[in-house]
């Protein structure tokens, strides 16, 4: 890791959206680790394997059965390279996983 404090800090952008949002849902919480790990850069390397992985992870974490598909690749590619929004990200992985 090049930099630990990259890594508190996009730790720190979940945890203030949870806080300061009030977010609950289960998809926003995951779109919202996945964007912020792919864009943060916290690796010299895999930052968009770390970001999807933490995104499934944390909704298998909470009772979500979760499998691979081929668009995630190109979903995670999309939110580190900013293409991609955070409410996409949430609308892709609730039409893949189902409503939580």
């Amino acid at each position: 890791m090049s930099d630990s404090g990259r890594a508190e800090a996009i730790i720190g952008r979940v945890q203030a959206r949870v806080a300061y949002e009030e977010i609950t849902d289960l998809f926003e919480v995951s779109a919202t680790y996945l964007v912020a790990t792919a864009r943060g850069h916290i690796f010299n390397d895999a930052n968009k394997r770390t970001a999807l992985n933490s995104a499934l992870l944390f909704l298998r974490r909470n009772g979500v059965q979760v499998y691979d598909s081929p668009e995630l690749a190109e979903l995670t590619v999309g939110a580190a390279t900013g293409e991609v929004s955070v409410s996409t990200v949430v609308a892709t992985l609730r039409r893949l996983y189902g409503t939580a």
